[in-house]
């Protein structure tokens, strides 16, 4: 499967890395003090989280930090913990649940959607199935909501096919702000 990931994706293995990728980011949802940005070495699509939800205080549910799973021509990788995970020595009473979220096979992440004011609350998931080089919108699921509802309104990153190649985002203690990186393919006539 990566190796035909990759080749539907037109991607070089040899040389440069990412030598026909072309990264654009999404908008942030949420603020915070400092960015990440995190993107493979290698060709990837993002295809999972590992996701820390925790309690802000005794009321308020937040997502505490999130760690991208990326597939590449070589297997699956895992990226760096952003935020506060459940390694960390944050208080056990506000650590909520640790979930291991990954995409049904020959499906990627092609879109998020997410609330967050100072902090992210909460987000789900949208798997698409991948199609060449691009996902289809058209056969999609969901994930269950991670986090609580506060925060602003909804707001939904991607969704129209891009690949999704990487993260993005604020944290600190816990993870302030997320966006996804988008591999810019053209679109076929």
């Amino acid at each position: 499967m990566a190796v035909a990931l990759a080749t539907a994706l037109g991607w070089l293995v040899v040389g440069t890395p990412w030598a026909t990728a072309k990264p654009k980011d999404s908008k942030l949802v949420g603020k915070g003090p400092t960015t990440f940005r995190d993107l493979p070495q290698q060709p990837a699509m993002l295809v999972g989280f590992r996701v820390t939800t925790g309690l802000l205080n005794p009321s308020i549910l937040i997502v505490r930090s999130v760690q991208p799973k990326y597939l590449t021509p070589a297997g699956k990788v895992i990226g760096k913990v952003y935020g506060r995970g459940s390694s960390s020595k944050a208080q056990p009473e506000f650590l909520a649940e640790y979930l291991d979220l990954e995409a049904k096979e020959g499906y990627a992440i092609g879109a998020i959607v997410a609330k967050a004011g100072a902090i992210v609350d909460g987000f789900r998931v949208v798997f698409m199935r991948i199609k060449g080089d691009r996902l289809d919108p058209s056969d999609k699921y969901e994930s269950r909501w991670f986090g609580g509802r506060g925060g602003c309104a909804e707001t939904i990153l991607g969704g129209d096919g891009k690949p999704v190649i990487g993260v993005h985002g604020r944290c600190g203690a816990d993870l302030n702000a997320i966006g996804l990186i988008f591999d810019e393919v053209p679109a076929k006539p």
